[in-house]
Parts: C-alpha cells; structure tokens; sequence
C-alpha cells in the first residue's frame, strides 16, 4: 500500500507554470499508478493561498492552458480522495497512514519541511519514493531504471541484454551500484568536478578494472554501444559482481551505462 498526500503548504509560493505542471504529473501519476497506491488531498487543498489568489481561483480560472484548464484537470482532481483534515508534517503523515509507505506531494518544499526521501515533485522523486522500501522485482527495475536513476544514462542498446540481466540470481548488488554511481554523478555536478574512472574504484570501493588490451583488440565489437546521442562509444571498465558485470563510460559530467548481465566473451574466457 503507498499514500501519497499533497503538502498544502508547498503550492503557496509556486508560479502557476509550476501549479500546472504539478497537475500534468498528478494526471500521469494517477494513470501509471497501481490498485494499491493512493493520491490525497485535504478537504480545504482549495483555500489554500497561493501568491496569484487561491488555489481554487489559480486551478479554475488562471492557469496558462486554457484547454488542459478546463477539460483535463477536472477529471484529474476528481480522481484524487480526499481527506478531512490536512497533513502537515511526517509525523501527521506516518500517524495517518501507519500500514503504508507514504510521502508527501508538492511543488516547492523549501523551508518548509526536512529534507527527506519521502517528497515527491516529479517523476523520478515518485518512482524513487515508490519502490525504496519494497524488493525490487527484476521487471520492476528494468522498466523504471532511466526514472528510478535520473542521474545515469542508458545506452540505447541497454534492452538487448534484458535477457542476461533477467538470468541473475541477485539484482540488489547492481542497485546498489548504481545508487552510488549516481550520488557520485550528482556531487560532481554540485562540485563542478569531472567523473573519473579512478575516483569511481577507489573512493566507492568498487571492483572495477579496464578490459586487457587482447580482450579489446579481440571483443571490441561487443563492448561498443550508442548513448542517447547516437554516439558510438567502446565500454573498457567494468564493474565486477561475482560472475555479473556492469559497464560504464564517462563523458564529461555523465555516467552511461552500457551493458548489465553475464560475464561477456574476454581473451582468455569466450
């Protein structure tokens, strides 16, 4: 079961640019989601006072577009329960809904509540909040790893090794793997320092190495693959996991991922 409330507080300072794309994403949210998940909001969501007037006035009279405005958001609010009293912090939350994993919705969070994992302003934030605290299905994963992993790329090809991946008895390695690739990601944008493949093995701790220099000469073909660019690039360092590896390129400030399964053919193992 999963509650997701909407934070009164976090829609008073949004522009209504953010207040309508926050409806577009509920829109999607409530047409992805499961029979177990919930969306929420208080009985007075609408009196809540945004800087262009309430939010009634804001969703019914002035967003930008008029034709979502009116034709789409009803059916989208209508869709939403409600609640009789507002929830304003986690505690209320947790009280509220103690059987379930629940977090909060909302536009602008700032200053307004600790940060914490269980806020939810788009689609990756949702998905993250939405499966941290289950196992991750195999099939769960890869059809929600570009979302459940905004700061990793995915080579294009990454589909042809579903099968591979699909045939290794434990996937909760490879998460966590790539959970701290991209907390490496993100801090080196923050910093504004370049990703390294040397960083990447010694300060995470990593099993990596580059592939030898026979296994590329020999095996190079399988181990080139095309980012979202459609650049061609040739994966050389993995990552060691048992028999499984996981190949990745750095390109500038990206981590990519190039390939997740078995073993692949090397000079000395085909």
């Amino acid at each position: 079961m999963h509650d997701f409330s909407l934070l009164n507080a976090s829609f008073g300072t949004c522009s209504l640019e953010d207040l309508q794309s926050s409806m577009i994403l509920l829109g999607e949210l409530l047409n992805d989601k499961r029979g177990t998940e919930n969306l929420h909001h208080s009985n007075d969501f609408y009196q809540v006072e945004n800087i262009n007037g309430s939010i009634a006035e804001c969703l019914f009279s002035k967003l930008p577009n008029k034709q979502f405005m009116r034709n789409v958001l009803p059916g989208i609010l209508q869709r939403l329960r409600v609640l009789q009293s507002p929830i304003n912090s986690f505690e209320e939350l947790d009280q509220r809904f103690p059987n379930s994993i629940r977090a909060f919705y909302g536009v602008d969070f700032a200053g307004l509540i600790d940060d914490d994992e269980r806020l939810v302003f788009d689609k990756a934030s949702y998905n993250k909040v939405k499966y941290q605290f289950e196992q991750l299905s195999k099939q769960i994963f890869w059809e929600n790893k570009e979302s459940l992993f905004s700061n990793i790329e995915f080579v294009k090809e990454i589909n042809d090794c579903q099968g591979r991946f699909y045939s290794l008895p434990n996937i909760n390695p490879i998460i966590d793997r790539l959970k701290k690739l991209e907390e490496y990601s993100s801090s080196c944008l923050e910093t504004d320092d370049l990703p390294s493949y040397k960083e990447i093995k010694s300060d995470l701790g990593f099993d990596c190495s580059p592939e030898s220099k026979p296994t590329m000469q020999q095996y190079f073909d399988q181990r080139t693959f095309t980012s979202i660019d459609d650049e061609k690039l040739v994966f050389n360092w993995h990552m060691k996991i048992g028999d499984t590896r996981l190949y990745y390129y750095i390109k500038d400030y990206r981590v990519i991922i190039g390939y997740i399964g078995k073993h692949l053919p090397t000079a000395k193992f085909n």
